[in-house]
């Protein structure tokens, strides 16, 4: 019984263990990149030197110009945050919906028209069409959320971890018997 206490508690370390790496890894890619200015090269530009001028545009791009301005629909704008979003694949979103409502866990495979959104840690998730949302997706923690999934993870560990001997002594103790199946 000893044996067992230890291997349950063992898989439940290794399982919180898990998610304490990646909430560190999490806070680590919200830190901003430092960026360096490029050197200028050691040749000195020409003062003196004519620069082309560009032409000006054409009365027909001019009208092309008016008649279609860049209209973004709010979908289009939620398509391409799910994107940037979906990059992170450790990154918990928070979704609203139009039903009111309201869904937490990872994107996988943002698409055109919807996206996958993984709210369990076990099973294919919910499929979300941009129009259905009420808000912009957002990054959030979901400190609750990583507290679900490694519960389910434990569960399912523990299944195992309990239900194999069982399992096993109950097919010995069938085969012992005599009993055809």
């Amino acid at each position: 019984m000893r044996l067992i206490s230890l291997v349950v508690l063992f898989a439940v370390f290794i399982i919180f263990a898990k998610d304490t790496s990646a909430q560190s890894a999490m806070v680590s890619d919200e830190e901003a990149p430092v960026l360096t200015l490029p050197q200028p090269s050691d040749s000195v530009p020409n003062a003196f030197e004519q620069q082309p001028q560009p032409a000006p545009p054409s009365e027909a791009a001019q009208q092309t110009e008016v008649a279609m301005p860049d209209v973004r629909t709010a979908e289009d704008l939620y398509r391409a945050e799910i994107k940037t979003l979906g990059q992170n694949k450790n990154q918990f979103v928070h979704c609203k919906l139009k039903n009111g409502r309201v869904l937490t866990g990872t994107v996988r495979g943002p698409g055109y028209e919807a996206f996958m959104l993984h709210t369990n840690a076990v099973g294919q998730g919910t499929y979300i069409y941009y129009k259905d949302l009420a808000e912009a997706p957002r990054a959030v923690p979901a400190v609750g959320t990583h507290f679900k999934h490694a519960a389910q993870w434990t569960g399912i560990g523990a299944l195992i971890v309990i239900g194999l001997p069982i399992l096993i002594l109950l097919s010995a103790a069938l085969f012992a018997s005599g009993e055809r199946c």
